[in-house]
């Protein structure tokens, strides 16, 4: 997908123009940081540029909202498999937990979180995978990995689910 995108024969003048728009607006930034702090400031704007580090604003929100809802909700079929690959790796939960802890991120109209099996004692299971969901689509990683990605998502909440 990303050598579709580097053929260029394929775009039209409008992504031409966007892309043009956006590499500028990234050369403005680093330039800008660089003018105020030099090349730490600069490496700064660019990883700002390039990550979700910001949180998500009342704006972004209503924009979220007005999405479709199958471009930033987990589909039915994705639950069915975000479930047995969880209980493949050795997760040991409650379904209806997990659907519950999906329902109230998406109500609350998270597009990135993290979901963290915990044990018995209400502390992450390290024996099996935890799950990062982002518009959607999961990625199983273990618990300290979720954590430190949802972090790093401009600290996207994270729930517990257990047995």
């Amino acid at each position: 997908m990303v050598f579709e995108l580097l053929d260029f024969s394929t775009w039209d003048p409008a992504t031409i123009l966007a892309t043009l728009f956006g590499a500028v607006g990234v050369v403005a930034a680093v330039f800008k940081g660089y003018q105020a702090s030099g090349a730490k400031g600069a490496l700064s704007a660019f990883i700002d540029g390039m990550t979700s580090s910001i949180p998500q604003t009342e704006k972004q929100t209503k924009a979220i909202l007005a999405a479709p809802a199958a471009t930033w909700k987990m589909s039915d079929s994705t639950y069915t498999e975000l479930v047995k690959q969880l209980t493949n790796s050795g997760a040991k939960f409650n379904e209806r937990g997990l659907r519950a802890s999906i329902d109230s991120m998406e109500s609350d109209t998270q597009v990135e979180y993290g979901i963290v099996v915990e044990d018995h004692d209400g502390n992450p299971a390290t024996e099996c995978k935890s799950a990062f969901i982002s518009y959607g689509r999961f990625t199983l990683l273990s618990y300290s990995q979720v954590y430190n990605t949802c972090l790093n998502a401009g600290g996207s909440k994270v729930t517990g689910i257990g047995p």
